[in-house]
């Protein structure tokens, strides 16, 4: 940083420097004839030179640091996410947090590189505004009064662009969402054919953004316009006065051209206010939405000074132990029990009676708000959170694999596992067969998910991932479900032989799986309703009988809905663990008004949210044809693109034409006066 501001400094002195040589050229060579200009004119050219090497050393340590910064945010974003519980990542949505980590980085990054140059073009108004002053005050003064008046301009350009801009980064996170989920969910929406509703919801999202947008272009537009007419009224102001002074010989002409010329060099910086200003607001926004994802810190934290693993196999105990993922729609309801060290547990219930949320729990994706879950007598928050985790395996009931081989998804957990270890491993998890069938084996890629894989395939590999880590303690979460009779009787098997000495905890959603039990929980409504053998809850259980009474292997669970148990009691199944929103939203209401439905773990400030709710609303749609840019063409051609906007580029181009005219018109202007003089 500090090589990027002495070298910008440098590079504006310079240019400070050359405009008195040339006044030096014009005063006692041209006019008078008392010097040759060739020493002078070397000088400016080695000055120039020196400017050029200077501007590349600037743009090269500025840009450098910039992209260091931009890698460090991005390093620190991805860690942070890795840190964050499941609680926290349930209250976030991927869309957003892509948009935070490339647009808004970016965002940043593109403030630090513009940085050394302001900073220099500031150096260089000041030393500027002080020669002037000492060539003519009368001039300086009039260069130094508008300067209040830019900083009044400024101030109101960020006041009313940072909302703005915050609202359309937000919109533009929403845009992120959709089209990231719908390319996600690329099969389910082909398999029931909503390809045009999923259109409909990415046009009301990008509709959002089209309104968001222009409202900052307005207010920018507003603004920006008068900061950009300031040089061109203090350069008539200075011409104006400077001719008087000429005409009346109180000023040389090599002086009026030195002010004329640090005129034009402060002018630049003076239009770059405005543009700093509009991008340092989009930073700020950027960085706002950075730092409140680096402030969500994560509801599960490691003990301060944690205790030592017990030996295991240990008993687990689960005491009084009350959850919810919403508040007011508990999942446990002081649910007490005790699992054995080295046995085989299985765990039945209706649909929303908690088997799945245990499986969650015991790991500490996410802790209890009341009660304790202990393994050897020591409460699992008084233990390392990577110490626990590495002596549990978990095999989820959605089966996510990575875009990489079927080896190095096996090897996950344990990246240096030998090949022979990974088969083993394979061969346990009833994969070894399929695998050694595909085309190039273990190093076969299976696509983003696993989607080059069957269920019953991605399952198959999950279970072998988990089972290469040698886990103490193993929990199953309706890990074959999609396997067939055959091949879940061969991993049932394996399964058998490497539970032994392992404390093997099975959510059961099929009665095959209830053959690798020695001992089966009937959860009900959060708390334990009963336990014991198979032919002993047939005795005693009246759910446990309705559970197993369905036709075929499947378990009856109930409506995923609404359930209602046999003791008459009623509890609605969470659909997922998501919290409410609490997030971003704006009062005007609506999609056109609001950010990401799940924020919750992102507070907006009490300013920043009133100054969101006082933004106009703006109601103007694209000038485009939907059905036109929806429409299937054989191939894209980028004239055939831009046709519709011909027009409107046509008179951006006149319009910039007439402001190229107008510029140069000034200088022509100024020669045609001083001849005249």
């Amino acid at each position: 940083m500090t090589t990027a501001l002495v070298t910008s400094v440098l590079g504006m002195l310079i240019q400070v420097v050359i405009p008195l040589l040339e006044r030096q050229i014009i005063d006692s060579t041209m006019v008078v004839h008392k010097y040759s200009p060739a020493g002078l004119a070397i000088g400016i050219i080695i000055l120039a030179l020196g400017a050029f090497g200077l501007s590349f050393l600037r743009r090269y340590f500025g840009g450098r640091l910039a992209f260091d910064v931009q890698h460090d945010i991005r390093s620190r974003i991805f860690s942070h996410l890795q840190r964050l519980d499941f609680a926290r990542h349930d209250q976030l949505q991927s869309g957003q947090l892509v948009s935070r980590a490339n647009s808004d980085v970016g965002l940043i990054q593109g403030l630090l590189s513009f940085l050394p140059l302001m900073f220099g073009n500031l150096f260089m108004l000041v030393v500027s505004l002080g020669v002037m002053f000492y060539l003519s005050p009368i001039l300086g003064l009039i260069e130094f009064c508008a300067i209040p008046l830019l900083g009044s301009v400024a101030y109101r350009l960020r006041a009313k662009v940072f909302p703005a801009v915050y609202d359309a980064q937000v919109k533009e996170g929403e845009v992120a969402v959709v089209v990231e989920e719908s390319i996600s969910g690329v099969r389910v929406v082909k398999g029931f054919g909503r390809e045009k509703a999923r259109l409909a919801e990415l046009s009301r999202a990008a509709l959002a953004l089209f309104r968001s947008s222009v409202r900052v272009d307005k207010i920018e537009a507003r603004l920006q316009s008068s900061l950009s007419s300031l040089p061109g009224l203090i350069q008539a102001l200075v011409l104006l006065v400077g001719g008087y002074l000429g005409l009346h010989h109180e000023m040389t002409i090599g002086t009026f051209l030195v002010f004329f010329s640090y005129i034009v060099q402060i002018g630049a910086p003076i239009r770059q206010v405005s543009v700093l200003v509009t991008f340092s607001q989009q930073a700020k926004a950027g960085a706002e939405r950075i730092f409140e994802l680096l402030d969500a810190n994560p509801l599960v934290k490691d003990a301060e000074f944690p205790s030592e693993m017990p030996l295991l196999p240990a008993t687990i105990a689960f005491s009084d132990a009350y959850f919810e993922y919403q508040p007011g729609n508990p999942v446990l309801k002081g649910l007490s029990l005790e699992v054995e060290g080295g046995s085989v547990t299985a765990f039945v219930g209706l649909s929303g009676s908690g088997k799945s949320t245990l499986a969650l729990l015991l790991p500490r994706f996410y802790d209890l708000n009341r009660g304790s879950i202990a393994i050897g007598g020591v409460d699992i928050k008084e233990l390392s959170i990577a110490q626990l985790r590495k002596k549990i395996g978990v095999v989820f009931e959605e089966s996510f694999l990575f875009s990489d081989t079927i080896a190095k998804n096996i090897a996950f957990g344990y990246p240096d596992a030998t090949l022979e270890e990974i088969r083993i491993a394979a061969e346990r998890a009833g994969a070894l067969s399929f695998i050694e069938g595909l085309s190039n084996g273990f190093d076969t890629v299976v696509g983003e998910y696993g989607i080059t894989l069957s269920g019953g395939q991605r399952q198959r590999v999950a279970l072998a991932r988990a089972l290469i880590t040698d886990p103490d303690i193993l929990i199953l979460d309706d890990a074959t479900s999609s396997v067939d009779v055959t091949t879940e009787a061969e991993i049932n098997q394996a399964l058998r032989e490497f539970a032994k000495g392992r404390t093997v905890l099975v959510i059961a959603h099929r009665r095959s799986t209830l053959s690798l039990a020695q001992r089966i929980v009937v959860l009900d409504s959060g708390r334990v309703e009963d336990s014991g053998s198979h032919s002993e809850l047939i005795d005693r259980s009246a759910i446990y009988r309705k559970l197993i009474s369905a036709e075929g292997d499947e378990i009856s669970e109930g409506d995923e809905e609404l359930t209602t148990t046999l003791s008459g009691s009623t509890t609605k199944a969470p659909s997922t663990p998501l919290a409410q929103s609490q997030g971003f939203r704006l009062a005007r209401g609506g999609r056109g008004g609001g950010g990401g439905p799940r924020d919750a773990a992102l507070s907006l400030t009490p300013g920043l949210a009133q100054a969101l709710n006082s933004l106009p609303a703006e109601e103007m749609t694209p000038d485009v044809d939907e059905e036109l840019v929806t429409k299937d063409v054989d191939h894209f051609a980028f004239w055939r693109f831009i046709s519709p906007f011909r027009w409107k580029l046509l008179a951006s181009f006149a319009f910039l034409l007439a402001d190229t005219i107008l510029s140069l018109a000034g200088p022509y202007a100024i020669k045609t006066g001083i001849d005249k003089a």
